[in-house]
């Protein structure tokens, strides 16, 4: 009898909604019955993810509205705003009231959309490309502030980029202005890197600090480090203390087990998936100044540099368990996203120190490096800073070669051109396989990576022409930029 009840229960459904007059029909009359059910019940279900989807739209839209009262800085007309406010309000309205206009609420939704759009993209981009100039700017006043070398060439073309937004900023690229950004952050933390005296570090005392823990951290003596501070008596500081230590940190830094600190592999495939957000990004709606990267489940993270501990403990939800240590010459390192830390604040690390390991579930981390308050590149540390180079871009027109051909988009090693991966370069200072990185390139696909696959005639010195099935992008593209080498061949 228990049985029995759902399968009444079901009879009574179908027949409620097939619109039968008479209990007992014919087996045939039956079968048609019950594919007008189905097909009701299909349209019950199609209408019910329609509805939740107008519903989404209506949360996202919501949010936007949100966020962009929130922002005081920015020439919104509020009229315009509470305008859409009021027609989001109907829209709610509409949906409590008859979910059979859901198509006509999908329609409202659109037009809300479109208009929130508009306003994103005439004031919120203004206001994107207004903030991040400043921003450049306060960092090469910074710059300029600590060396005594010419820095016009950048504050040229950030002059550049900032006249192109000046007009009208619906002639600027999102995507253009970030690869320039991009490039110009990479050269002036890379400047901020060169220091005037290559053969020593400067390290400002902290309290709990001794000469020994100092010496033994960056590899020296306590006798070398007396010597190198004459006004130091009795193995005497005191906190605030500037004492110089007689290494420097380029001597110090390891490029060949770099790769080991943070479980990478210098190849194509491997470090493309590995990198979640590049260097100056905009993920998360501000310029992400280190790398987050994907890496091995319960990698053992290490210290790239020798200092001392000033942070080990959960920032904040963004950053999680981090590590923040203080290498002297105003360098700091910062190791986000940690599962474990294994070191404690005050402590002095060495460079390969293990200092915490990431999470097996989600093995990410951001790394961060700071000089002066400027962020680098990490680039920088990781890879072979090969200078500017002249970059162009070709498609597989570009040679006269018929389609038909079997040589057609074939590169001069024998591999098929490919869009985001294949670079020509002149062999003698670029040799066929080696994997270079573009910063202008970094919000690409392949955040910035390329591998040299192709030669060209007119490709000579320090010149790369980078594919592109993209004819319009690759038509009068030539810009000026800074390269890195990953891996020669």
């Amino acid at each position: 009898m228990i049985r029995l009840v759902p399968f009444v229960s079901t009879l009574l459904l179908i027949f409620l909604l097939s619109g039968c007059s008479a209990w007992w029909v014919s087996r045939g009359e039956f079968r048609d019955e019950l594919s007008i059910v189905e097909k009701k019940l299909d349209f019950i279900t199609e209408e019910q993810k329609r509805l939740r989807s107008v519903e989404e739209s209506i949360t996202d839209i919501s949010r936007q509205l949100e966020y962009l009262t929130g922002l005081k800085e920015l020439a919104v007309d509020i009229d315009e705003l509470k305008s859409l406010q009021d027609q989001l309000a109907e829209l709610k309205k509409l949906l409590e009231s008859n979910a059979n206009n859901i198509e006509e609420g999908n329609k409202l939704s659109e037009q809300i959309f479109e208009k929130l759009d508009k306003i994103v993209s005439s004031n919120l981009q203004e206001f994107f490309f207004k903030k991040e100039i400043e921003g450049l700017k306060g960092q090469l006043e910074s710059l300029q502030r600590r060396h005594e070398t010419d820095f016009s060439y950048l504050e040229n073309r950030i002059d550049k980029v900032n006249s192109l937004t000046a007009t009208d900023t619906s002639f600027v690229s999102i995507d253009l202005f970030l690869a320039e950004v991009a490039d110009i952050r990479s050269r002036i933390g890379q400047k901020e890197m060169e220091v005037k005296s290559p053969e020593r570090i400067i390290y400002t005392v902290r309290a709990g600090d001794t000469l020994w823990d100092i010496a033994k951290a960056y590899g020296i003596t306590v006798e070398e480090l007396k010597v190198a501070n004459p006004v130091i008596k009795d193995s005497t500081i005191y906190v605030g203390q500037e004492i110089t230590i007689p290494v420097s940190l380029k001597s110090l830094l390891r490029p060949d087990i770099l790769q080991s600190h943070f479980g990478l592999t210098y190849d194509f495939e491997p470090l493309v998936e590995a990198v979640i957000s590049p260097f100056g990004s905009y993920d998360k709606g501000y310029a992400n100044p280190g790398i987050d990267l994907k890496v091995p489940p319960s990698t053992t993270v290490k210290a790239i540099l020798p200092g001392r501990v000033v942070l080990a403990e959960k920032l904040n939800d963004e950053y999680g368990n981090t590590v923040v240590i203080d290498h002297g010459d105003g360098m700091r390192t910062v190791y986000g996203k940690l599962n474990s830390i294994t070191v404690e604040k005050g402590n002095f690390v060495l460079a390969g120190e293990t200092i915490g390991e990431t999470g097996k579930e989600t093995p990410n981390l951001h790394v961060e490096i700071w000089m002066n308050d400027i962020p680098v590149n990490p680039a920088d540390l990781l890879f072979e800073n090969a200078g500017t180079f002249t970059v162009t871009m070709y498609t597989e027109w570009d040679d006269g070669k018929n389609p038909t051909s079997p040589s057609f988009k074939v590169t001069a090693t024998g591999k098929y051109v490919k869009a985001y991966r294949t670079i020509a370069a002149d062999p003698a200072v670029l040799p066929p396989g080696t994997v270079v990185y573009i910063p202008f390139f970094s919000n690409a696909p392949n955040k910035g990576f390329f591998v040299v696959e192709d030669t060209g005639s007119e490709i000579k010195g320090k010149r790369i022409d980078v594919y592109t099935h993209d004819i319009k992008a690759a038509s009068g593209f030539k810009e000026e930029l800074l390269v890195y080498v990953v891996k020669k061949p």
